[in-house]
């Protein structure tokens, strides 16, 4: 194992890192920089219900992430993490089967690849006009219990949590030797980053039957998208992905046409009851930003944001460059 060692008064120390940052991207690179030995403080103005990541429709599958060359490497990643990850109880990671129809062509169809397991599915066992489907093996994020069984791993890996409000990345203490910038849409004012932008998703919960364990996804032209996911507490329906909008009201007109589109796989969605509605904000980007600069104050500030609707299917892949970036240092 490589370490970055600093020099001071002679004697060489272990370097103290700041990820700024307690969303979904925040925490797994805690993880896994905690896992290599290395003295890890998380810094962020918002509790983690609070995160853009708890309102999230989580599985695996990338989402207005790119470049696709390094999205695949990272989605393959962290499948193969989330694959262990599912063997522990309790975790909310479930290896499930997830149905994919297309209406139009899937431009991410390349992580089929990726998966352990898929198929073709016959286009006439599909009671819509569709140009191709499949079903393949995917982890199932179930947010409200994953992250914060992802925050316990992580404080009990040593973690230190600590609220910060911070209007640049300066106003980081100036006794961390490495800031990790995984502030999402944050980047946008935080490192004056003018190419982030929100993508706004809306959800939809509803009471779930317990037959309904498979999730599904249909592949259409905008506005909207259509995704079924079970969960432990409820059935998630989704969804909007609406560019440049900062509007984190849920929509009525949104809930109806989300519930709408989904019923067209599970006619049965309709007569179930609506247990809520929500809006969170994307942090969308040209490409990913995952790359080291080094301050003028002697600091390294490594960025990691800028992963679409991809946050959770890229998000240890990334996490795993970031170590890499800091061993190398």
């Amino acid at each position: 194992m490589s370490y970055l060692k600093f020099i001071i008064m002679g004697q060489k120390k272990m370097p103290k890192i700041a990820v700024v940052g307690r969303g979904v991207i925040g925490l797994t690179t805690a993880e896994l920089l905690l896992d290599a030995g290395y003295q890890v403080h998380i810094l962020a103005k918002d509790d983690l219900p609070y995160t853009s990541s708890m309102g999230a429709g989580a599985y695996w599958w990338p989402h207005k992430a790119y470049p696709p060359d390094l999205v695949a490497r990272w989605s393959g990643f962290s499948y193969n993490r989330y694959r262990d990850i599912a063997k522990i109880p309790g975790s909310g990671i479930n290896m499930h089967t997830h149905f994919r129809y297309c209406v139009k062509d899937d431009e991410t169809r390349y992580a089929l690849e990726l998966t352990d397991k898929w198929s073709m599915i016959d286009q006439n066992d599909v009671d819509f006009k569709i140009t191709e489907a499949f079903q393949c093996v995917v982890p199932l994020i179930d947010v409200p219990v994953y992250m914060p069984w992802l925050l316990s791993r992580v404080l009990e890996k040593g973690a230190e949590l600590l609220v910060h409000e911070l209007a640049s990345i300066s106003d980081v203490p100036v006794d961390y030797d490495i800031i990790i910038n995984c502030s999402g849409l944050g980047a946008k004012t935080l490192v004056n980053d003018s190419s982030v932008f929100p993508i706004r998703g809306q959800i939809v919960r509803l009471e779930r039957p317990e037959h309904i364990n498979n999730s599904y996804r249909v592949v259409h032209e905008p506005p909207g998208l259509t995704l079924i996911l079970p969960r432990s507490g409820d059935l998630l329906l989704g969804g909007t992905t609406s560019d440049s909008d900062f509007n984190t009201d849920p929509s009525d007109d949104d809930t109806q046409e989300i519930i709408n589109r989904c019923a067209r796989v599970l006619p049965e969605l309709k007569n179930l009851k609506v247990l809520g509605s929500q809006a969170a904000l994307r942090p969308g980007r040209e490409t990913v930003r995952l790359e080291a600069e080094f301050l003028k104050n002697g600091k390294v500030l490594i960025h990691n944001y800028g992963h679409g609707g991809s946050g959770y299917t890229i998000g240890y892949g990334c996490a795993n460059d970031v170590l890499e970036i800091v061993n190398g240092l």
